[in-house]
């Protein structure tokens, strides 16, 4: 899938990926701050779940951890700060069911932070969309696996 999607890449989309910083900052409201990343701050590929203990540290003194990569919505404090994993858009699935019948559901999850002078809270949010759609979409785009991925969500 990796190749298929490559190639239909121009150099400056290719340049443009290139380009994306592994973590970013921003100021939130009333003076927090808020460190983006991937799976955490030290690594694209690292895998934070709500039970990961010991908590990890990082050198950083922002208010607010958002990370993804395991496709589940949560949050917990780390050190001083709130981490938050706002889910998937586009794949997302409950863990909780037996490994061999975990599929992904046609749920986009999202997470709000609110930021204000007195500290930071984060909302969770869970809309459906038509899986339908998505299905029809994936075959006609080309994609290469548009059977296998069918398959994932029966």
């Amino acid at each position: 899938m990796r190749d298929s999607t490559r190639s239909q890449l121009g150099e400056a989309q290719l340049a443009l990926i290139r380009s994306f910083a592994p973590t970013v900052e921003l100021e939130l409201t009333g003076g927090a701050r808020l460190l983006a990343f991937h799976g955490s701050p030290r690594s694209y590929d690292d895998v934070l779940l709500p039970e990961t203990n010991p908590v990890p540290a990082y050198d950083t003194d922002a208010d607010v951890l958002s990370g993804g990569h395991t496709h589940l919505q949560w949050t917990r404090l780390m050190g001083r700060a709130l981490f938050v994993n706002p889910g998937s858009v586009g794949l997302a699935y409950d863990r909780h069911r037996p490994p061999a019948d975990v599929k992904p559901v046609p749920i986009a999850e999202y997470g709000l932070v609110h930021a204000n002078g007195g500290g930071v809270a984060v909302e969770f949010r869970r809309v459906p969309y038509d899986l339908g759609r998505l299905l029809a979409a994936a075959a006609a785009g080309g994609r290469p696996d548009a059977d296998q991925y069918a398959a994932a969500w029966a």
